[in-house]
């Protein structure tokens, strides 16, 4: 998308993509408390002239936070680390939670 580009409306756009026009609305409200867009009234909402610089480590340390923030909500047992889930290693065995044919049954 260009500086200044006009977006679809809340409703154009969750029709186009089959979503509700709430998440929408949060997705560009989201977008413009980052600085990405602006919303003129009566008019609509578009992409910024200047886009905010993202420091893509500071970045991925907040996508690395929210993800252990959304684990501690969960209730998980004991023997389950949620550490897996925000870094590259796979479950297996009894360690991550893949559990044994045997335990399935």
């Amino acid at each position: 998308m260009k500086a200044g580009e006009k977006l679809p409306s809340h409703r154009e756009l969750s029709e186009r993509i089959v979503v509700a026009p709430l998440t929408v609305k949060k997705a560009y409200d989201e977008l413009e408390a980052l600085g990405f867009l602006e919303t003129q009234r009566g008019r609509g909402t578009f992409v910024c002239a200047t886009l905010p610089k993202i420091d893509r480590e500071d970045q991925l340390e907040r996508i690395r936070q929210d993800g252990r923030n959304f684990f501690r909500r969960l209730t998980l047992p004991a023997s389950v680390s949620p550490s897996w889930w925000i870094s590259s290693e796979a479950p297996t065995g009894t360690d991550g939670g893949a559990r044994d044919e045997k335990e399935r049954v």
